[in-house]
């Protein structure tokens, strides 16, 4: 399963249900470099960025780098979707990531991610 950075910062300001669904789940944890690079925006210092990496590298989440496929299809996401539900390119380069690689996606950015019908978008929790 792919996750999408809310996820991280859930866990990060201490919400239960991410805490429980990180240290609890028995599947494969995966995130996008670009979901990395966005948590990483809204650290206060690059002790705390590092932190991080070593809390994924800790709990093995593998950190997928965008390749050319993802990013040809993450292109044709944003055009045929942005001025459609104004799709971010963020977004589009983490729902061409989950497609390429056929995980399904978890987010609580359901409302904004569910529309792709190529990545199974699943709400983790409230």
């Amino acid at each position: 399963m792919l996750l999408d950075t809310n996820i991280f910062i859930d866990f990060n300001r201490g919400y239960q249900p991410a805490k429980d669904f990180i240290y609890n789940t028995q599947i494969n944890l995966e995130t996008s470099a670009v979901c990395l690079m966005e948590y990483i925006r809204g650290t206060k210092n690059i002790a705390e960025a590092n932190k991080f990496e070593e809390f994924l590298n800790k709990r093995s989440v593998e950190i997928i780098h965008i390749t050319k496929e993802m990013s040809l299809k993450a292109l044709e996401l944003y055009k045929n979707n942005f001025h459609i539900i104004r799709l971010s390119y963020i977004d589009a380069i983490i729902l061409a990531t989950a497609s390429i690689r056929n995980l399904s996606l978890g987010t609580r950015n359901i409302k904004h991610l569910s529309f792709c019908k190529d990545v199974k978008v699943i709400e983790l929790y409230k």
